[in-house]
């Protein structure tokens, strides 16, 4: 459980540590809200000098969630904050340009002026933190509300403020009981959180409804390390006083020969770098391996010293990070390790060290590098000496072939070709110019690096390889590919979160349950009826008879054989997808649930054709959320794709061939609420359903005639 990768935010390092702020202690939270929630669109309405809007920032970065962030300000100040002048937005603007600019936009107006820049519905995630009068932050909410999307989080800063004329935290004890879940902090000035939307994140969810002292102090305990981290730089000590030295936290006569140095450094942006006395790298007999690890431990490089260096300090080089300035490092001396073999387990335990950082030289970049993960290929005895540094951005190989794609150079020469190579088989890669990469590596000039990418076909055996030429040699490189691109994904589980808590609550309020498409298809169909034994009635409905359907009718037409608001739960799995009119459906499932019933439905989303001919739709979570939110009278409790799976397709040319780095996903997920009553049905519901015709046309339980179905199937597209 403390090695969760879901837990990986509350460590991430303060990329505005050095910036005063009263919001430190928050940024641990920020961090994690938005790598577990996912917000598609984050707002703040105060920024100053962005501590918390460049932790939302950081998040989406390193989570890779793809969200768009603003951040409104006028960068003048007010009662509350003071008055600071222009350098403060100046300085800002240079950092948010430097780190966030592809998804990040400052956006320099009241929060009035700035409403019109936003459709309504669009925000996933605000954040209000300007003037905080009681007056001022309801007129700010009220105001972007309609602005807020149906999964909506609010934040409200400063709740636990009661002087100056502070008033969030009245304004807070009226709106903290008006959505779907909240919950607050009271450490760093106090902070609320905010539900609002109907659709409300699994993770948020549960985070509300754990012991609420627990989850206060051990946030507040996260916080502290960035609270006290930011004072030492706001408020740093002497001058004169001395630095630490590379002295070992694990004594070597405790440990020999084993761990030498551990200890930690702040480093400068794309620090691809680091100094060292020498009797730092010459501890062991045989040599030595340095590692250098990313806080986290999710990046690392590591490199092997094999002889006494001469000079009194050593310059060990490597491969870039993509690190911000200030982030945390760790510098790790062992005797020497294989490469490839991951970060030994006893130095992954040594990352939840937290003494204070030692100053280390490290050699500024001029930029920030443009990849996460740079590879250096030196010559090898017996090959030209050919110095060639590669970047692997993406890969994947199936039994067919492999997809490989970078940059490369080779100092000064002007890389001419490069190309994949898979046993007999040679595919040359179009090449383009990669100025970005060329700013940090100015030795290059006049020759530009450049960018490739390419599929092979071949068989899974054989070993792919980078062939890389310049005017005057040509080198054969195995590549390496770093540990981000061969870490396997983690295993979902088989029963959706969501799934199991429909369970829960029909077992824990003795729920009546209705299943819709509750026929055994085949020995693989898995009877969720005995997992609900508490369930005060079940009946399943099928459109065919089996021995687990109770009723055979159309669930297009529901409410014409059971009684309107006779249920508590209704639910389905791989069923809608072959309804005809699913919104029909949607709409019987309303009358026939009693107003506060429950309603889960589990589709398809990247899934084969299946039970044709009568496969008719697949699904997203925002897909259902149509089928069952408002406009079919539920409330969306909460909406997922679960199962991610890549997609290999049959034709591997651009771009088909990079959509295996796209996942799709198993199945969508929705549970609802009922909310309100639908009418009889609509003069547009009857015109539809004068539409539908046979639904029997779905296939019965008959395995021989569906799998005949499937071949002829088959067997037209063959003739097509």
């Amino acid at each position: 459980m403390l090695c969760d990768a879901d837990l990986d935010p509350l460590f991430w390092d303060n990329l505005r540590a050095g910036q005063p702020s009263a919001w430190h202690g928050h940024v641990p939270f920020a961090h994690w809200l938005v790598a577990a929630t996912r917000p598609r669109s984050i707002v703040e309405l105060g920024t100053h000098a962005g501590v918390s809007y460049s932790a939302f920032c950081q998040a989406v970065q390193r989570s890779d969630s793809g969200a768009r962030c603003h951040a409104v300000d006028t960068w003048a100040g007010d009662a509350h904050a003071g008055a600071y002048d222009e350098a403060v937005y100046a300085e800002f603007s240079a950092f948010n340009a430097a780190h966030f600019a592809g998804f990040s936009t400052l956006i320099r107006k009241t929060f009035d002026d700035a409403l019109a820049d936003f459709a309504d519905g669009s925000i996933d995630l605000l954040h209000i933190d300007g003037f905080h009068t009681y007056e001022a932050v309801r007129h700010d909410f009220e105001s972007w509300r309609p602005k807020l999307s149906n999964r909506a989080v609010v934040l409200f800063h400063d709740i636990c403020v009661r002087e100056r004329g502070f008033g969030v935290w009245q304004f807070w004890e009226e709106i903290r009981g008006s959505g779907s879940a909240s919950l607050e902090f009271h450490h760093s000035f106090g902070l609320g959180v905010l539900a609002l939307g109907p659709v409300v994140p699994e993770a948020l969810r549960a985070l509300c409804d754990a012991p609420a002292e627990r989850m206060r102090t051990r946030f507040a305990a996260l916080g502290e390390r960035h609270t006290l981290a930011a004072d030492k730089i706001l408020n740093p000590a002497s001058a004169d006083e001395p630095q630490p030295a590379l002295d070992p936290l694990i004594d070597p006569a405790l440990d020999p020969g084993t761990i030498f140095i551990a200890e930690r450094f702040a480093a400068p942006p794309g620090v691809h770098a680091l100094r060292l006395p020498r009797d730092a790298v010459t501890r062991g007999a045989k040599g030595c391996t340095v590692w250098v690890v990313a806080a986290g431990g999710q990046d690392w490089r590591q490199g092997d010293i094999r002889r006494d260096p001469v000079d009194p300090v050593v310059t060990l080089r490597f491969s870039a990070f993509p690190n911000r300035a200030t982030q945390l490092f760790h510098l790790f001396v062992t005797d020497p390790c294989p490469a490839g073999q991951g970060l030994p387990p006893r130095l992954a335990a040594l990352l939840l060290d937290q003494r204070a950082p030692i100053a280390l030289d490290t050699p500024m970049m001029a930029s920030q590098p443009p990849s996460r993960a740079l590879v250096l290929d030196g010559a090898e005895a017996g090959e030209p000496a050919l110095r060639v540094v590669c970047d692997y951005a993406n890969a994947w190989r199936d039994i067919y072939g492999a997809y490989l794609s970078g940059w490369t150079h080779c100092g000064s020469d002007p890389v001419t070709h490069v190309a994949l190579v898979l046993g007999e088989r040679r595919v040359e890669l179009e090449l383009e110019p990669r100025a970005d990469v060329l700013v940090h590596y100015p030795e290059c000039a006049p020759a530009m690096p450049v960018g490739w990418r390419g599929y092979i076909e071949g068989l899974p055996g054989l070993a792919l390889q980078l062939s890389v030429s310049t005017a005057t040699a040509t080198r054969l490189i195995t590549p390496e590919l770093p540990e981000r691109l061969t870490r396997p994904p983690p295993v979902p589980p088989m029963t959706p979160a969501l799934q199991l808590r429909f369970v829960e609550m029909v077992n824990a309020e003795a729920l009546s349950v209705l299943e819709i498409g509750a026929r055994i298809v085949g020995p693989e169909t898995i009877v969720w009826r005995h997992r609900m034994p508490n369930a005060s009635r079940y009946v399943g409905l099928d459109i065919h008879p089996s021995a687990n359907v109770d009723l055979v009718a159309d669930a297009h037409h529901l409410t014409a054989v059971v009684e309107p608001g006779s249920f508590d739960a209704i639910w389905s799995v791989d069923t809608i997808e072959h309804l005809q009119q699913p919104w029909l459906a949607a709409a019987e499932i309303n009358r026939a649930l009693r107003l506060g019933g429950i309603t889960l439905h589990i589709a398809p989303h990247t899934w084969p054709v299946h039970e044709a001919p009568a496969d008719y739709f697949r699904f997203s979570e925002d897909g259902l959320g149509c089928l069952f939110g408002p406009a079919f009278g539920f409330e969306v409790i909460a909406a997922e794709l679960v199962e991610p799976m890549a997609i290999y397709p049959v034709r591997r040319d651009f771009p088909q061939c990079e959509m295996p780095l796209h996942p799709g996903y198993g199945h969508a997920v929705i549970l609802a609420r009922k909310v309100a009553e639908l009418p009889p049905r609509a003069a547009l519901e009857q015109i539809v359903s004068q539409q539908l015709g046979d639904s029997r046309i779905y296939p019965d339980s008959d395995r021989a005639a569906r799998e005949q179905a499937e071949r002829d199937r088959l067997a037209r597209l063959a003739r097509a």
